[in-house]
């Protein structure tokens, strides 16, 4: 899970209530809306808590992000406002500061107030795996029944696709992530394995290998690689579906 604890605060904003929701909503916050691509989220995926609030976060930037707040914060937020917060995501911690940028309708905008270098990396590292994970939609299920195997295959942007199976009394007993030409697998007993797919150009020797001998396309690394696991680990925490549980299930096995 994603947590942004917020600690203390470090400036009071603009107590004009009416100018920063009119400077901020129709100002700060289009030009950031065009400077930085924002991605959707889930509830399960990223939250904010202080002592007071669970907050909800809506979208994430490379920049900052939104969130759901209840009636009393979206009074206590001024625009303006800094705290001293910190940023956790699973078995990583991050200090950071963080501004109200925009309020409007019970949602607030918080900017990060000169991230460091690893801040910027993790959130970079975060929004392509989070693109993804939002364009996922599972294929008909009638459509998969008639290959008569216990099997569910989303597909998704980027070339990605995921594939789970199942025994008779629906058991998770494999999955395997595909995105580009890397892919990631999880088969119950023998845990995660990664690698490579070559994907052969229409005529060459490599299509007509691929169509008679699949494995020879497949490349598994030798040990797991870290990267290739990592990615797979953010796309599935923001995956909106019920497997989302099951998969991380799998994954804190391994």
């Amino acid at each position: 899970m994603f947590r942004i604890f917020l600690r203390k605060k470090l400036l009071s904003g603009n107590k004009d209530e009416g100018v920063g929701l009119a400077a901020t909503s129709h100002g700060l916050k289009s030009r950031n809306r065009r400077m930085f691509d924002r991605h959707n989220v889930s509830h399960q995926h990223l939250t904010m808590m202080n002592e007071q609030d669970i907050l909800v976060i809506r979208d994430i930037s490379a920049k900052g992000f939104a969130s759901d707040v209840s009636e009393r914060a979206f009074e206590r937020f001024l625009t303006g406002d800094v705290y001293e917060a910190r940023m956790r995501y699973l078995g990583e911690s991050f200090d950071l500061q963080i501004r109200v940028t925009w309020k409007e309708n019970r949602l607030v905008g918080f900017e990060i107030n000169q991230p460091s270098a690893d801040v910027l990396r993790f959130l970079r590292r975060l929004l392509r795996p989070i693109e993804i994970a939002q364009s996922l939609n599972e294929v008909d299920a009638e459509f998969m029944r008639e290959n008569k195997e216990a099997k569910a295959w989303f597909h998704g942007d980027y070339e990605t696709e995921l594939f789970l199976w199942r025994s008779e009394d629906g058991k998770l007993l494999a999955w395997k992530l595909i995105s580009g030409s890397d892919f990631v697998e999880w088969k119950d007993g023998e845990g995660v394995t990664t690698g490579s797919i070559a994907r052969p150009s229409p005529g060459s020797a490599l299509e007509f290998t691929s169509l008679t001998n699949p494995e020879e396309v497949e490349r598994r690394d030798l040990i797991v690689v870290k990267e290739k696991q990592q990615f797979a680990t953010d796309l599935i925490m923001a995956l909106n579906a019920p497997v989302r549980e099951e998969i991380i299930e799998t994954m804190a096995r391994s």
